[in-house]
Order: structure tokens, then C-alpha cells, then sequence
């Protein structure tokens, strides 16, 4: 997919639209990991620049001793 500094270009449609909030899609989730996800406004396709990380949750405790 074709990005500009400020602009992104569908893949699927060709069309340019402008990066920003106004096509963005977030789910304001808790663990922001900076993904930067857009709708294409002409056909609708998901467009991914910066894809979701994925988040390291151990289920072991930390040991109080350590630092």
C-alpha cells in the first residue's frame, strides 16, 4: 500500500484520503500499542500501516525480591 507522510492510498479502490482521526479506526482500547489501522471512506477496506502488537501478559508472578 502506497503511504505518503500525511496521506494513505487504498489498495483495493486507489483512492487517497488523508491519515488522521476522521478515518481512523481505534477502539480506544486500555493497552494502546500504537497501531495505526484506517478505513479506506470509498469502499470501506481496512487499510493496516502499523498492525497491532501483540502484548506479553506473563501469568507468573513477579518475586517481591526482585528488582
Amino acid at each position: 500500500m502506497p503511504i505518503e507522510e500525511h496521506h494513505v492510498i487504498c489498495d483495493k479502490c486507489g483512492f487517497k484520503f488523508e491519515r488522521g482521526l476522521k478515518y481512523k479506526h481505534c477502539s480506544n482500547c486500555y493497552v494502546c500499542t500504537g497501531c495505526e489501522i484506517y478505513y479506506c471512506p470509498q469502499c470501506d477496506d481496512r487499510i493496516v500501516i502499523k498492525p497491532i502488537r501483540k502484548m506479553n501478559f506473563s501469568s507468573k508472578p513477579k518475586d517481591e525480591n526482585t528488582i
